[in-house]
C-alpha cells in the first residue's frame, strides 16, 4: 500500500511502488551524505588555504630576517 492512497496495490504496481520509494530514500540520503563529504571538503580547502598562506608568509619573513641578519654580519666584518 505504499503511495496507493490507501487503496490495495496488484504485486506489480507495489513492486514499482516500492523501488519508486527504495530509489527515493536512496537519493535523498546520497544527497544529505553529500552535502557532508561538500561541507568537510570545503573545511579542509578553506583550512589548507589558511595554511599554505601562512607557510608562504613564515617563510618569507624567514628569508627577509636572515637577509638581515647576514646584512649585519658583512657590515661588521667590513668595519671590523
Amino acid at each position: 500500500m505504499l503511495f496507493s492512497g490507501g487503496k490495495a496495490a496488484s504485486s506489480g504496481n507495489r513492486f514499482v511502488q516500492t523501488l519508486n520509494l527504495a530509489r527515493h530514500l536512496f537519493w535523498a540520503g546520497a544527497f544529505s551524505v553529500t552535502a557532508y563529504v561538500l561541507r568537510i571538503l570545503i573545511v579542509v580547502g578553506l583550512g589548507l588555504l589558511i595554511w599554505l598562506g601562512l607557510r608562504k608568509i613564515w617563510r618569507d619573513w624567514s628569508r627577509q630576517f636572515r637577509a638581515e641578519d647576514e646584512e649585519k654580519r658583512q657590515l661588521r666584518r667590513e668595519r671590523d
